[in-house]
């Protein structure tokens, strides 16, 4: 009992480390496609009977889990090749958000956002 509540505790440590580095949906693909590795390695160990109908689910994930890798990676080599945001020069503003001038409030001079 002790064994297997440290393991749960070291799978929850290393989980949050994972979620630290990958998005949460990268991590839920990650963990749906660990299933049929799990599965394959069952039936090779107990010997336990498959049907076809479960080869078919396992299939269907790993190969959901494949092309879910593959376009998030085409994605991110798209990005890449993108060249960064440019920021606008500071002493211009964007449209609309200009400081102007309101009156003084205690001899206190003061700027506000001009409203749009």
């Amino acid at each position: 009992m002790t064994l297997d509540g440290f393991t749960n505790f070291i799978q929850n440590v290393v989980a949050f480390a994972v979620l630290y580095l990958v998005l949460p949906t990268s991590y839920a693909v990650g963990n749906i496609a660990k299933r049929p590795v799990i599965i394959a390695v069952s039936i090779g160990v107990f010997k336990n009977t498959v049907s076809t109908l479960n080869i078919i689910g396992i299939l269907v994930t790993v190969i959901g889990a494949s092309l879910f890798t593959y376009f998030e990676l085409d994605e991110e080599n798209s990005n890449e090749s993108q060249p960064d945001s440019v920021e606008a020069p500071k002493d211009n503003p964007p449209p609309g958000t200009e400081l102007t001038p309101i009156k003084p409030i205690d001899g206190h001079q003061a700027k506000a956002i001009k409203s749009m």
